[in-house]
């Protein structure tokens, strides 16, 4: 069901500077003990070695945010996740890069071994 409030970039910066953000983080690792980590295209902390993760939209069970981002970004699945603990991500900047409003993630931590 679509909102009947379109959200714009100038709405979602509203919201970005008025509250957190709450996301998935996925710490992926394989069999051999080694772990997915990527360089950020984007904002917030652009050009930084990150793992996968996203946020978690309206109305959107946890673990299906885990299983969407999951497969949105690595085409992996992963019936079992295993829940690690709440991390914290503040940023200085923003997705636009306007001047002043930080990003604040309160990130869901998940392990899944491939």
């Amino acid at each position: 069901m679509s909102s009947p409030f379109p959200l714009t970039p100038f709405h979602y910066l509203q919201i970005i500077d008025a509250t957190p953000l709450v996301s998935v983080d996925l710490l992926i690792e394989n069999s051999e003990g080694k772990f997915l980590f990527g360089k950020r295209k984007n904002k917030p902390a652009q050009g930084t070695w990150f793992i996968p993760g996203g946020r978690v939209y309206k109305n959107e069970k946890i673990l299906d945010a885990v299983n969407r981002v999951l497969k949105d970004e690595t085409k992996l699945e992963c019936p079992h996740p295993r829940f690690m603990g709440v991390y914290e991500h503040i940023y200085d900047d923003n997705f636009m890069g306007i001047e002043h409003v930080n990003t604040h993630y309160i990130a869901l931590g998940f392990s899944i071994k491939i």
